[in-house]
């Protein structure tokens, strides 16, 4: 059996550097971008939800403007301009619809499609009460946290 040292002082650093701001963007624009094209494609986000239920008044939408398949909850695009991933507090990614930068009307509706309604179908689209986001969104933080860290143990040699 061989010995193998490791020298841990420099750990610390290396776990700041993963929280630095830059690699916080990075993530943060890999959640907003891969959430709203999994969304536009009829997919949920969220880990375990596949496919996004079908509309339930089909013929509510005019000019066969909503498809039926996939659901894309794209009909203006008001509401998916409003969800972003943000760096709040302590440092901490926050993904949603921020209070005071989204519009009342959009809180509303995202709520309701959040959580369904009896006119909409629940097509939850930030994880919320335990919830995981799809795999390929945990692959692709997963990513830029292993393109991160190379980095800094290529820099630290």
């Amino acid at each position: 059996m061989s010995n193998v040292r490791t020298d841990f002082r420099n750990a610390k650093g290396v776990v700041k550097k993963l929280n630095d701001r830059k690699v916080q963007y990075k993530v943060a624009e890999v959640i907003t971008s891969y959430a709203k094209r999994l969304i536009a494609s009829g997919q949920s986000p969220l880990q375990g939800d596949g496919r996004y239920a079908k509309y339930l008044n089909e013929e509510r939408y005019p000019g066969n403007r909503k498809p039926r398949r996939p659901v894309n909850l794209n009909l203006t695009g008001k509401m998916l301009r409003y969800l972003k991933t943000w760096i709040g507090e302590g440092g901490i990614l926050r993904y949603g619809f921020r209070a005071g930068d989204t519009p009342e009307d959009v809180m509303t509706r995202a709520k309701a499609h959040q959580d369904g309604t009896e006119t909409i179908v629940a097509r939850p689209m930030v994880p919320t009460h335990g919830r995981k986001f799809a795999v390929s969104i945990q692959k692709a933080i997963r990513d830029v946290y292993t393109s991160a860290l190379r980095d800094i143990l290529r820099m630290s040699k």
